[in-house]
């Protein structure tokens, strides 16, 4: 035993094994949890971001159509003074900073008119020819993408991210389309601020229009990105209908991981055509997780703190219950020892180590008190003993009586006593009755042996149990003469089947019946049948008993007299073997007091009960046999059941 640890070290180490596994789990959740939660948030910013430019987008583009419109129908732009439209077109770039080119270009001869940024043609004729008359309604225009800062180098404070060409038509005071005014705005786009980051925008073809690497602007996106960023690519459509945030992407081609937030805006390129395009706002993960290394800090502390509080708490709770079960343990020992009057600790500061305190103390006491047990149960074997030699003192009267009658009739027919032929007949008769007892008794004393034993076989078979109450009737009608007493029985012509032993369960009806004539002098005697539900008992020797706890009919029989009574101190010892009311040998009724031991042991091996009742002395006897009545098959209730031959052997 000395390899074994103590009980206050052995509740040490499980405290510290559990605990401390469970408290780092924790934390690791919390991390984790954290962590998602840093993520989400920026997710929701990053969405958001990408909502307000989408409609900082739209809505820049449809005030740069606005002024385009309005100066396409001033006079100063429809004449052909040349100077004129100069001065006005420099004159709107500076009212609307967002333009930084216009340029009027005549349609008929493809060359500019005036321009305020070279001489090189910012756009083509629109792809839909305008009408050359003005139309009604709303003015007609088209939208073209450039290359960012494919023009102009750009300043080293340069914010421009997509450059925008908007054109309209100018048409003359009598309607006739003469120039096209052309106006090239650029989109501006935040500077990376932390975490807010970039913004990247996409055609509805995933080519990039806008991207904080010039070199990417106007490739398709498929070419630059990662898996991630083409799976990104490949689920627009989803983007689209539902606006939000995506998983980490490679952007910018440093294999580092960002952030993306996405939302997609809805653009007309002509008033017969409209385009999505996405915008997404992206950042570093480091950037949308800058706060989290102060958290990881404060959670390290925080668990180092919690390890050793764990640690010194573990320590005092082992040491509190390990002390009062070390007391328990030492006044076991005593008792063990033998120490004179051990006194039983208190006061262990625990409850229920107080509670097994005073059990081990009762427990002590309770010992004293078994072993007086053992002693008054073993003179309850003796007097078992005794009760067994009167009972073989009874037997063996039992015995004698019809052996010495048997010998006497024999013995004075042999001698020739008798003076006719009718008298040796009488002394036969009298000779038989008294070997048919002598044959009960020894019956009797067998099936005691085989049911003790556990050897008594029983032929299960489709028993009809009127037929059996009629045989035994038949059988006892002499006694019944003899006595002068009255029978009432039951209508016995409708067959009622159980599954029995024909020739048993006649043997226990026969019994009960003849007990009932044997100890009633005047009159009569009742026999009753009539069906009742009952769960059927388990009986594991029973093949055919009904054990799920579901009723079934039972038959119960009932035999009543009115003959000497039982006390009812006496009632439940008569089922005893060895045992009867009156076990003298000079008792007014003969036999051996095994009748209803044997009864009840065959009618519970054929899944029933049998019970006995008495109110008192003089005042009679009722046994009641109850049987679970058998439930043939459908195809088998027509059929004669004294010709079903199905048996069973238990």
């Amino acid at each position: 035993m000395a390899d074994q640890p103590s009980f206050r070290r052995f509740l040490l180490m499980r405290l510290l094994v559990f605990s401390i596994p469970i408290l780092l789990l924790g934390m690791g959740v919390t991390y984790r949890k954290t962590r998602a939660t840093l993520l989400e948030t920026a997710h929701l910013h990053l969405t958001e971001r990408a909502i307000r430019r989408a409609d900082g987008i739209r809505a820049d583009l449809e005030a740069v159509k606005t002024q385009l419109a309005i100066a396409s129908q001033t006079q100063t732009v429809q004449s052909s003074h040349p100077q004129i439209a100069q001065a006005y077109l420099l004159s709107l770039l500076q009212q609307f900073p967002s333009l930084i080119c216009l340029q009027l270009m005549d349609l008929s001869t493809q060359e500019l008119v005036e321009t305020t940024c070279g001489a090189q043609p910012i756009t083509t004729t629109p792809p839909e020819p305008w009408g050359i008359q003005q139309p009604l309604g709303s003015s007609p225009y088209s939208l073209a993408v450039v290359r960012a800062a494919s023009r102009f180098p750009d300043p080293p404070d340069a914010k421009r991210s997509l450059e925008v060409v908007v054109s309209v038509p100018v048409y003359d005071s009598s309607g006739k389309l003469m120039y096209m005014l052309s106006g090239q705005t650029a989109l501006q786009a935040e500077q990376y601020t932390n975490p807010l980051g970039y913004t990247i925008v996409l055609d509805q073809k995933g080519t990039i229009l806008a991207h904080p690497l010039k070199n990417w602007a106007g490739h398709h996106a498929l070419e630059m990105g990662d898996r991630n960023y083409q799976a990104l690519l490949k689920n627009i459509q989803n983007i689209h209908s539902s606006p939000g945030t995506e998983p980490l992407v490679e952007m910018m081609g440093d294999r580092s991981q960002w952030l993306v937030g996405a939302s997609p805006v809805s653009i007309m390129v002509s008033p017969s055509e409209s385009q999505t395009w996405t915008v997404l706002s992206v950042t570093r993960l480091e950037d949308a997780l800058y706060s989290l290394n102060s958290i990881t800090q404060t959670l390290a502390i925080l668990t180092i703190g919690l390890v050793l509080a764990n640690l010194f708490a573990s320590i005092y709770t082992a040491r509190g219950l390990a002390r009062p079960i070390e007391k328990l343990g030492d006044y076991a020992r005593q008792i063990q020892m033998g120490a004179p009057e051990p006194a039983p600790p208190h006061q262990l500061g625990v409850q229920e180590l107080n509670q097994l305190a005073d059990v081990l103390n009762d427990m002590v006491e309770r010992l004293e008190e078994r072993a007086t047990e053992l002693e008054t149960a073993w003179q309850t074997a003796e007097a078992a003993n005794q009760l067994k030699s009167e009972f073989l003192a009874t037997t063996s009267h039992e015995l004698r009586t019809p052996l010495n009658a048997i010998i006497g009739c024999l013995q004075l027919v042999a001698d020739g006593y008798c003076d006719s032929p009718d008298e040796e007949r009488e002394l036969l008769r009298q000779a038989e009755k008294a070997a048919l007892h002598l044959l009960k008794v020894i019956n009797d004393l067998l099936d005691i042996r085989s049911i003790e034993a556990g050897s008594i076989r029983l032929y299960l078979e489709n028993v009809n149990v009127c037929q059996i109450l009629s045989e035994v009737i038949e059988i006892e009608q002499v006694e019944l003469q003899r006595k002068h007493l009255t029978l009432q029985a039951p209508d016995l012509n409708q067959p009622i089947l159980v599954r029995a032993d024909a020739g048993r369960l006649k043997q226990v009806v026969l019994n009960v019946v003849a007990n009932a004539i044997k100890f009633t002098d005047t009159g009569h005697i009742t026999i009753t049948t009539h069906l009742e539900p009952r769960i059927p008992t388990p009986s594991p020797d029973l093949i055919t008993e009904k054990s799920d706890g579901v009723e079934q009919p039972f038959i119960i029989i009932t035999v009543k007299d009115t003959g000497i009574g039982i006390a009812p101190d006496q009632q439940q010892k008569l089922f005893r073997p060895f045992v009867m009311a009156d076990g003298s040998t000079t008792r007014k009724f003969e036999g051996t007091g095994l009748g209803l031991a044997i009864s009840r042991s065959l009618i519970e091996r054929m899944g029933g009960t049998i019970s006995l009742y008495s109110e008192g002395l003089q005042m009679g006897t009722c046994v009641e046999i109850a049987l679970p009545i058998l439930e043939l098959p459908a195809a088998g209730r027509g059929q004669d059941p004294a010709s079903e031959s199905m048996e069973s052997v238990v």
